[in-house]
């Protein structure tokens, strides 16, 4: 479970090798995470918010006073700043959005007191009609399973894009390796790059990067000149790197051995994050491949534009969470500011996505009161791009809430 969150946090960076250099990179944050003590099983008490919905199943429910909530989070044990990071960003969208606060209503379960089958079953009991939650990769598919056999709906917060295909049902928002791999993909077309490398640890989160972005190179009729990985845990990347130098082939003896090689790709793509990139960049200068310099966010946390932690990097950074943007939008000022004032903390991205899916439910519900959809999972479907405190955001006809990356440029001289 550790290495699933752990995948939770990591960046992604992009790096053009030929012609105008740059770097993209996508960052998102670790935070610590200490015990909270609340008790477990089906509890309104948590929040006094209110919410009600209708499944894919149920007839539709639109003049329901209450919709009903079920939220799925880790709210004591080792994980338990996350799922309270998680509950804030609910409680507080009600609160500063002036969403009817009569009409919502959150049902808490811990996923540290309750496997997926009591969870769902206390769910269920209390008669809530969609679900949020978990946090953790680990017990996904579980409660997918059990969701779809209780016919309700669910939007799943961990990273596995791939569980919304599975039931018409099913949703997911929240950072992963698939949408990040889009998102490059989709850049690399717009720059017109045809013929690419790429780098990736030998990690659940590296393994789907590279699955999704060599899927879709092909599909984009992008040429992957090499797909290489690396051990997770690695300090020196001087073997992988060597793979991706070609020598010019020798034009007489007097030619040295050391001559410049080719490299034959426009673009390099590095899936890692931030402190794994400080240490590749130096031995991609040491092996040759200077063409480009680098550098990155600092896993989640507001981004610097000052520090530089004394490497000399130059880029551009593709953050996945407009959050964290160094030029933010007026709705991320304003959320920041509400949640210091209210809970006298920093906002993290946990609660920023918790924040973001009251915002997606609410407006699904507004095209239920509308007549524009006949249930929850139709009108999640219909929803329109949406700008959210974590980017814009759109669905796919799959059930996928992707975001769009924020591109933030430097040069040396700036």
């Amino acid at each position: 479970m550790k290495k699933t969150l752990f995948s939770i946090f990591i960046s992604v960076f992009v790096i053009t090798v030929y012609g105008a250099s740059y770097v993209c990179a996508i960052s998102a944050g670790s935070e610590l995470v200490r015990p909270e003590h609340l008790s477990n099983g089906c509890d309104s008490s948590l929040g006094s918010d209110q919410a009600s919905s209708v499944t894919s199943k149920k007839p539709s429910c639109l003049n329901a006073a209450v919709w009903k909530v079920g939220v799925l989070l880790p709210l004591t044990g080792e994980y338990a700043e996350i799922g309270r990071r998680l509950k804030r960003g609910l409680k507080l969208a009600l609160l500063a959005e002036r969403i009817d606060h009569n009409a919502w209503q959150l049902e808490f379960c811990d996923t540290a007191e309750n496997s997926p089958v009591e969870a769902v079953a206390k769910f269920k009991n209390c008669a809530t009609d969609i679900v949020l939650g978990p946090i953790q990769s680990t017990l996904a598919r579980s409660v997918v399973t059990e969701t779809v056999a209780s016919q309700l709906p669910l939007i799943l917060l961990a990273p596995k894009p791939e569980l919304a295909s599975l039931d018409r049902g099913v949703f997911q928002h929240f950072l992963s390796a698939a949408n990040e791999a889009l998102e490059i993909v989709r850049m690399l077309r717009q720059r017109n790059e045809n013929r690419v490398a790429l780098l990736h640890p030998d990690n659940d989160f590296g393994n789907d990067f590279s699955h999704v972005f060599s899927r879709e190179c092909q599909a984009q009729n992008i040429e992957i000149y090499k797909n290489l990985s690396y051990n997770s845990n690695a300090v020196d990347f001087g073997s992988t790197i060597m793979h991706l130098r070609q020598r010019r082939l020798k034009k007489s003896r007097s030619e040295a051995e050391s001559e410049v090689p080719l490299y034959p790709f426009s673009a390099l793509v590095i899936a890692d994050f931030w402190s794994r990139l400080r240490l590749i960049v130096p031995q991609l200068a040491f092996y040759g491949v200077e063409q480009a310099q680098f550098y990155g966010t600092h896993g989640g946390s507001e981004f610097n534009h000052n520090n530089r932690d004394g490497v000399e990097l130059e880029g551009t950074i593709f953050i996945d969470s407009c959050f964290n943007s160094p030029s933010p939008s007026p709705a991320v000022i304003s959320y920041k500011k509400n949640y210091r004032e209210t809970y006298h903390q920093e906002p993290s991205i946990y609660d920023a996505y918790a924040y973001d899916t009251v915002l997606i439910l609410a407006q699904a519900r507004a095209l239920l009161v509308k007549g524009e959809a006949s249930d929850l999972v139709e009108a999640l479907l219909k929803l329109p791009t949406l700008q959210l405190v974590t980017g814009t955001t759109k669905v796919s006809p799959n059930g996928v809430f992707s975001k769009g990356l924020c591109p933030v440029t430097f040069k040396q001289d700036e």
